[in-house]
């Protein structure tokens, strides 16, 4: 796709919400949804018809990154909401980081890119 179809969309005067987070929360369970890769997508989906958009927005939580990063150092996830680093990290640390992920992605990570997966059956959206 070419800048063109979002030069489009401003010129149209699209305004719209990056709502899928609003939309989750009516899910009778928003946090088994937000962890079910077809539940996300379905949710994502309907986001971005409720506002009449093409634009299909995951969420965005930038714990999942924080979480993935942690567990290839070997921070466990139930330390990792609240993990903070005291100083820089060593050698090992950086290229366990730098090297091949080896570590699996949380069940949050996994559930978005599933949802993304998703997505890419539904042509007319982005």
């Amino acid at each position: 796709m070419n800048s063109q179809f979002y030069l489009d969309l401003a010129a149209r005067g699209l305004h719209m919400p990056i709502g899928a987070d609003l939309v989750l929360h009516e899910e009778s369970d928003p946090e088994q949804a937000r962890n079910a890769g077809a539940t996300l997508g379905s949710v994502i989906e309907r986001t971005a018809r409720r506002w009449n958009t093409p634009l299909a927005i995951p969420l965005m939580d930038l714990r999942l990154e924080k979480f993935d990063l942690l567990a290839m150092i070997g921070i466990p996830l139930q330390e990792a909401e609240t993990f903070h680093f005291a100083s820089s990290m060593d050698g090992p640390a950086l290229a366990a980081l730098c090297g091949e992920q080896t570590a699996l992605l949380c069940a949050g990570s996994q559930a978005r890119n599933e949802s993304l997966a998703y997505m890419r059956a539904v042509p007319e959206l982005v």
